[in-house]
Formats: structure tokens, sequence, C-alpha cells
């Protein structure tokens, strides 16, 4: 009887370990980035341009989209950080951008931007192992980081070499949170 249990009880684990996935699908609203962009921006051309991103590989990922395209359906690993920057097209040479940090700062705004900004700086400098930048990445406390990135109207003014320096060294602290000179 108690083996009966045991076997019951053993294969009711093993098929929700293979029935949760390992995969999380999340949704890229490309009409709400273009909305928070263009309240900061006055030279938009129109709704297209690109989208980066670090694929569950930790490989960038550059996606293209056009006007037509209202979301974007990304993947990516269950339990990793995924910082989406969103870049469009503006009249002068350069792109108006927006972005989020999946699943923590999923509105589009200055400050969401700003942290994805800073995730995907620190995944491009890791030229020897990025899954390791990446794990490491992930252990941060990013919803503290958020909360105080939230206190500065533009977080852009801030300096993102020492952040991102004192983010890697592991001595980030609030004292970090310094305007560029």
């Amino acid at each position: 009887m108690i083996k009966g249990y045991f076997y019951l009880a053993l294969s009711f684990i093993l098929s929700l370990m293979f029935s949760c996935s390992q995969e999380v699908k999340f949704v890229v609203d490309i009409e709400k980035a273009f909305y928070e962009v263009s309240t900061r921006s006055e030279n938009l051309l129109q709704k297209s341009g690109f989208i980066t991103y670090f694929d569950k590989n930790f490989n960038l990922q550059k996606i293209e989209f056009d006007s037509e395209t209202q979301i974007l359906e990304l993947q990516n690993s269950k339990g990793n950080i995924v910082a989406v920057l969103i870049y469009f097209e503006t009249d002068s040479l350069d792109y108006a951008n927006s972005g989020m940090l999946y699943p923590i700062a999923q509105d589009f705004s200055v400050h969401s931007s700003f942290c994805a900004f800073i995730y995907q700086k620190l995944m491009n400098c890791s030229f020897e192992n990025s899954q390791k930048t990446a794990e490491f990445c992930n252990y941060f406390n990013w919803n503290k980081f958020y909360e105080n990135i939230l206190k500065f109207e533009n977080p852009f003014l801030l300096n993102s070499d020492l952040i991102c320096n004192d983010i890697a060294t592991n001595q980030f602290s609030v004292y970090s949170l310094k305007l560029k000179e």
C-alpha cells in the first residue's frame, strides 16, 4: 500500500516537473513604448525601428519592426531578467529609445529604460563570459535599483559608467547614483 502511494506521488511530481515550461513568453507593446517616447521626443518620424535584447543563450538579438507592428512576443528562460530596448527612428541621425526590464519594470518610462540600458551595458562589456555576467546580473537587486532610480527625474543624467563599474565589482550602493560631471 505504501509502495503504491510512493509511486503515485513520484509520478505526480515527475509530471509536474516536466509539464512546467522552462521558457517564459512576454509581450513587448510597441504602441505603448511609442507613446512613452513621443512624450519625451518631438522629432519622431514614424513608429518603426528595432529592439535589442539578450536571448536565453545570452546572445544580443536585434529585431527590426515597421510602422504596422503593434506588439512583439519574445521568449526567454524562466527566471532570467530580460532588458529590452526599443529604438524608434527620428528626423535626426539618432534614435529615440524606450525600454523595459522584464519582469521588474515592465512599464515604458524613462526609469525602466535606464534600468534596461544599464543591464545591456553590463552585458555588452562582458567579453569573456556573457553567461556568467547574465547569472551575476540576475542576482543583482534590480527591484531596489529601480526604486532608487525613481527618485531621479531623468536618470540618464547619472554617471552610467560609475553605476556599471560598481555593480560589476559588487560595490553598488545609493552613493553610486551620481550625476555626470
